[in-house]
């Protein structure tokens, strides 16, 4: 009989497992892209921002019903961390996409 701290070790691994092979999955295929075009990495890393912020703004945005929808009425959600935290977050995300 699994307890409830069983299974949230359990999820716990299975997370950290998927996040570790998604980044080591991606630096394998940038590095097999930039032995094709030198060039490529920089539109990568930057296509690769783009495509989180994009992400993250539309995970984040509040939009109306579609019965009444008025551009005037989309909204951000509030905040669950302080900006100062949210920056740095992003400045080590960013720093790290280019230094690779």
């Amino acid at each position: 009989m699994e307890t409830e701290g069983n299974v949230y070790l359990s999820r716990l691994v299975k997370g950290v497992t998927m996040v570790l092979v998604s980044c080591f999955l991606n630096v394998i295929v940038l590095e097999l892209i930039i032995r094709q075009d030198a060039k490529a990495g920089t539109a990568i890393t930057f296509f690769q921002f783009l495509t989180i912020a994009a992400e993250g703004l539309i995970a984040n945005t509040i939009f109306p019903p579609l019965s009444s929808f008025s551009f005037s009425e989309i909204r951000l959600r509030p905040r669950k961390i302080p900006i100062k935290t949210y920056l740095i977050m992003v400045i080590m995300f960013w720093s790290q996409s280019v230094a690779n």
